[in-house]
């Protein structure tokens, strides 16, 4: 079977994922929260939905003192898409702190890989350290990024124009952004 691309889709968008009392959250490894979902599109079946999984003090015991961060496709997605995502944490003025980790992936998602990320993003004592800027009010901003998005569709059950998803993205992102649910977006025609 073929496979279709339905083009790349030059849209960039940014999740701000403010967690409140970070400071008191368990220091347990293995211990995780998840972040409201959000999207990189319309909420539409066919455009992905995501959620971020945070792990305050790593994910596995060889990892415990550094912060975990993945990218998951929510699972109602049935889609295979490739995309490109940063993750980075954010001052008290939500500007990108410099002397944390700015990590790009680009990554394929599908049913059996709906999830990326970083074992580990930022040590958790840097994290937390007196002199840190990343902690204002006890409060931990972490921002993505996506962009780049291919969405790979089987030819047999190809039903969306590169002109329609082109559309259907904008459409979405415009009402996230009246919603206020997207911030920073910019759209490249």
């Amino acid at each position: 079977m073929d496979e279709m691309r339905v083009g790349t889709l030059d849209v960039e968008c940014c999740y701000t994922w403010k967690i409140m009392n970070f400071s008191t959250l368990t220091s347990e490894p293995f211990d995780f929260i998840i972040s409201p979902n959000f999207t990189g599109g319309v909420e539409d079946k066919r455009i992905p939905s995501f959620f971020i999984e945070l792990y305050p003090n790593g994910n596995t015991e060889s990892e415990k003192g550094w912060l975990s961060l993945y990218l998951y496709a929510s699972e109602d997605n049935d889609m295979e898409f490739r995309m490109s995502f940063c993750f980075s944490l954010l001052n008290h003025n939500d500007v990108e702190v410099s002397s944390t980790r700015k990590i790009a992936k680009r990554t394929v998602f599908n049913k059996q890989a709906n999830s990326c990320g970083f074992d580990a993003f930022i040590s958790h004592n840097t994290l937390m350290a007196p002199e840190s800027e990343l902690l204002s009010g006890r409060t931990l901003k972490v921002r993505c990024k996506l962009w780049g998005l291919v969405l790979i569709i089987k030819e047999e059950t190809s039903k969306v124009s590169h002109s329609d998803f082109s559309k259907l993205c904008l459409q979405g992102l415009w009402q996230q952004y009246l919603d206020q649910q997207v911030v920073d977006v910019a759209v490249v025609i």
